[in-house]
């Protein structure tokens, strides 16, 4: 029964698993470069079609045939629900409406269609080996970057090393989602190593790349977040360990400092005489600024984000509730101009996830989209708990430290509910995290451990 039920998958549904991988490989390196090297932002109108690809491809796998959400789906459904109703409610324009679907239904389309897929397996041991060369494909993009293009630079050089994740040579972009790309393709590394399923030189190629490019990208969130991450993904089983806890304690301030004291060597000192630490003072100063608006640049800090929305006496405390709408923040589209975007035009008051959805949808919609992402941390706890296969064990444990980061990013900055990539992360994260107690009871009724070895020999061969 299981040898069949394999057997029809390898000839039939490969193909949407396949699709799913294209969807995101087109997501991961096509967008961000046409627009980064081609100037054609038009381009990433198409990311949007990734989420309704990933439904469709869901859809014809079969797997609507069972609809029971769990909890964190639950919460995305009704988030979502909550930001179209309340939009709806206050009387936003169509335009307005159409913009707020294209930001905000990718991720859900995304969350929902990898949580219902059916036989999840083998997908996410494609998704895994493809992450693992994620730092590898980057390289070049990174390299040139940081020697050509941010060289070249004779504005502030910050973000300008971006890879394939798009912005602009002058401007900058998207590199803290190149860091937290690199960082999920360390945890993943990690746990593939450890259980055989990757190539040592390929292990130790993508665990070399991924450390250069942190230090090349400059993004000082990640000295904090990569050592936390990387703790939660292997904290269900050091702790029977005691040498690889005090290496850890050891070996993790080393790591810290060294960073720091190439960034002071590269990039703070060569602008002022200042210290390591009053680099670091200065940066996190400037996050919790809550007086950090530029109305030259439009730039708002993290601090200053939080404070124009709390500040803001226009707002009764039914928009603190339920927003302004979808879309509200906006003020440089050319489809629609939200209520909120116009007001503090030039600002970009929706500087973090956080602080755009407090807007659209109040303190409703901030507190559904955290809390989805929580109960899938506690939802991966749980079923840690349950596993004793090692691999599943380790493979929950990486997507409960990716959730905890993505809840980090949420204040860090807007890209989980504006960017494909980091959209893509959250909705397959959730989703897996989501749909994993599903396949984990139908599974372990013929044997977990058998199952995942046929499944990982099929994928080998047909990759």
């Amino acid at each position: 029964m299981l040898l069949s039920n394999h057997a029809g998958y390898s000839i039939a549904n490969k193909r949407l698993d396949i699709v799913v991988l294209l969807t995101s490989g087109f997501l991961l390196y096509v967008v961000g470069s046409v627009i980064y090297y081609g100037k054609l932002t038009a381009v990433y109108q198409l990311s949007y079609l990734g989420g309704p690809i990933i439904l469709l491809a869901c859809a014809l796998r079969g797997g609507f045939r069972s609809t029971i959400l769990t909890w964190p789906m639950r919460a995305l459904v009704i988030w979502m629900l909550w930001l179209v109703v309340g939009s709806i409610g206050s009387g936003i324009p169509v335009e307005q409406m159409l913009l707020g679907l294209r930001i905000y239904a990718p991720v859900f389309f995304v969350a929902l269609g990898i949580s219902l897929w059916p036989n999840p397996i083998p997908l996410i041991q494609r998704l895994e080996k493809a992450a693992v060369w994620v730092p590898i494909v980057q390289m070049p993009f990174v390299l040139q970057q940081f020697f050509v293009v941010r060289a070249g630079r004779s504005a502030i050089s910050w973000d300008s090393v971006v890879g394939t994740f798009g912005g602009d040579p002058l401007a900058g972009g998207d590199s803290p989602g190149l860091a937290l790309a690199v960082t999920v393709a360390t945890v993943i590394a990690l746990y593939l190593r450890r259980h055989g399923r990757i190539s040592r030189s390929l292990f130790w190629a993508s665990i070399a790349s991924s450390f250069l490019i942190l230090i090349m990208s400059e993004v000082k969130l990640f000295l904090i977040l990569l050592p936390v991450v990387l703790f939660l993904s292997v904290s269900h089983f050091i702790w029977r360990r005691p040498s690889v806890i005090v290496s850890f304690l050891v070996f993790t301030p080393i790591f810290v400092i060294i960073l720091l004291s190439i960034y002071q060597n590269l990039y703070w000192g060569t602008t002022s005489s200042s210290s390591i630490e009053d680099s670091v003072s200065a940066s996190f100063s400037y996050f919790f600024d809550e007086d950090g608006a530029n109305y030259e640049t439009g730039q708002v800090s993290r601090g200053a984000s939080f404070a124009l929305w709390s500040n803001d006496f226009a707002s009764g405390a039914d928009r603190k509730f339920a927003g302004y709408g979808m879309a509200s923040t906006r003020f440089s589209s050319a489809v629609a101009v939200g209520e909120i975007g116009g007001r503090y035009y030039p600002l970009d008051v929706g500087a973090t996830a956080v602080a755009q959805l407090l807007w659209d949808g109040g303190i409703v919609a901030a507190g559904l989209y955290i809390l989805a992402l929580l109960l899938g941390i506690a939802r991966a706890r749980r079923i840690l708990l349950q596993l004793r296969d090692p691999l599943q064990r380790d493979r929950i444990a990486a997507l409960r430290a990716i959730l905890f980061s993505i809840v980090v990013m949420l204040f860090y900055n807007k890209s989980f509910v504006d960017l494909a990539f980091e959209q893509l992360l959250l909705g397959m994260t959730l989703g897996i995290v989501s749909s994993r107690h599903v396949w984990r009871k139908s599974e372990s009724r013929l044997g977990l451990e058998v199952a995942e070895e046929i499944n990982y020999a099929l994928v080998s061969k047909a990759s």
